[in-house]
């Protein structure tokens, strides 16, 4: 006579919900996939830390780089202002100082924010190479053992509707996932972007600054 157990797994990504025939000896297939799907919840959910983690992290960027943005864009009017002042100019002593000063808040911001934006731009290049593992696993490997399950669902001691609809499920939560990634994603991409723009622009008014009067330098 045919029994059948509910199966519950509480997984931090969310809660497995499948159907078993215990009168059914799994066969090793069905113990791989089974054993494989706890997998693709694991590393789903891993990735998914690794990108809320990154996120939060990289949240302050947009910050750093308006401030320096506004300290290069002090600087360089400050600059165009000192350029065309007379030596006589009696305010060229108070424009001096607040180039200088604007100079060197721009160094000070970088220094503090080269190396966050350094280390967050190797993680996310690092997180790429691992997500893109991670889908061909998932693919060609994950999938594809679900898929001879499927196949074969007459032999199987999980029930096949259930299975189904939790992977169903399982894939509602992967699509989420790939949402926040993708958001990871066109931060980083924007704020990697924006930095290269703006440190362009700021090495070209040094250069400027220098060729001018290397004193004001800091």
């Amino acid at each position: 006579m045919e029994r059948i157990d509910d199966i519950t797994i509480q997984h931090p990504l969310r809660t497995i919900l499948l159907r078993v025939n215990t009168t059914v000896t799994a066969p090793a297939y069905e113990k791989e996939a089974l054993a494989c799907y706890e997998e693709l919840h694991d590393k789903t959910h891993q990735l998914q830390q690794e990108v809320k983690n990154a996120r939060t992290t990289a949240s302050d960027f947009v910050f750093q780089l308006e401030e320096i943005d506004e300290f290069y864009r002090q600087a360089r009017d400050k600059f165009k202002h000192l350029e065309v002042m007379l030596p006589t100019n009696p305010d060229k002593p108070i424009v001096t100082i607040q180039l200088q000063t604007a100079l060197q808040r721009i160094e000070e911001a970088l220094n503090e924010f080269v190396p966050d934006l350094a280390d967050s731009a190797m993680a996310f290049y690092a997180y790429d190479d691992r997500t893109a593992e991670f889908e061909t696993w998932m693919n060609e490997v994950a999938f594809a053992k679900f898929d001879h399950v499927f196949a074969n669902y007459k032999e199987c001691a999980v029930e096949l509707v259930a299975f189904d609809r939790d992977l169903d499920d399982f894939k509602g939560s992967l699509s989420f996932f790939k949402r926040q990634e993708e958001e990871y994603y066109k931060t980083m991409n924007i704020y990697i972007e924006q930095y290269t723009d703006l440190n362009l622009d700021i090495d070209k008014l040094f250069k400027q600054v220098e060729n001018f009067d290397p004193k004001l330098l800091p």
